[in-house]
């Protein structure tokens, strides 16, 4: 189960970064939660991050932090002591340069370093995480409803070893309400209620 939940923490890092990359300069809030299933566990998180991007003469340099509060709740029945995995803290820091190629498509590298903890004891080696990543990115459609191919390598911890994972996606804007993303490591659709509320 150990596994599982630092699994769940790191790809939401993988999927931050990787998701990221489509607002250069934006603050972020997101809330998400995952009722009880089979095995126990309810989880939810509550992410921040802002980025601040600075044009160069050719491309753009963005830093990004954020921050990510986990919140874990798990069945009286667990097989394992659960005290220290009730609260998970994320906090990171990204570096990310865009490079703008020919025909609608950019060039884009990252690095980043992540303190994923529970702070309640001292800040350790371990607790820290360092990722980095190429990927290439086509943007399509119209102003109104952008798309983006992207593709690339990404290197992360994951599980407490190092790999490097590709990643490929489609992400669409169907209309105001509605767009999806198709790929690995992350698929989703989304429906905005409004300009504050949506579901993904």
């Amino acid at each position: 189960m150990v596994p599982k939940i630092i699994f769940i923490v790191l790809l939401s890092v993988l999927t931050f970064n990787a998701f990221a990359q489509l607002d250069e300069g934006a603050v972020f809030v997101d809330y998400a939660i995952a009722p009880v299933s089979e095995d126990g566990v309810d989880f939810s998180k509550i992410s921040a991050k802002f980025s601040s991007p600075l044009k160069l003469k050719k491309g753009v340099l963005v830093n990004s932090v954020g921050v990510d509060y986990f919140q874990m709740n798990y069945d009286d029945n667990f097989e394992i002591e659960t005290q220290d995995l009730e609260n998970l803290y994320n906090i990171n820091y990204n570096l990310r340069y865009v490079y703008p190629l020919v025909n609608k498509w950019a060039l884009i590298g990252q690095v980043g370093t992540s303190l994923s903890s529970n702070l309640r004891s001292s800040i350790q080696s371990d607790d820290f995480i360092f990722t980095g990543g190429i990927n290439a990115v086509k943007i399509g459609g119209t102003l109104e409803n952008p798309s983006r191919l992207v593709f690339g390598l990404n290197y992360i911890t994951l599980i407490g070893k190092p790999r490097i994972l590709p990643m490929i996606s489609y992400l669409k804007k169907v209309n105001d309400k509605f767009s999806y993303g198709l790929g690995f490591p992350n698929t989703h659709a989304k429906y905005n209620f409004s300009e504050k509320h949506s579901l993904k």
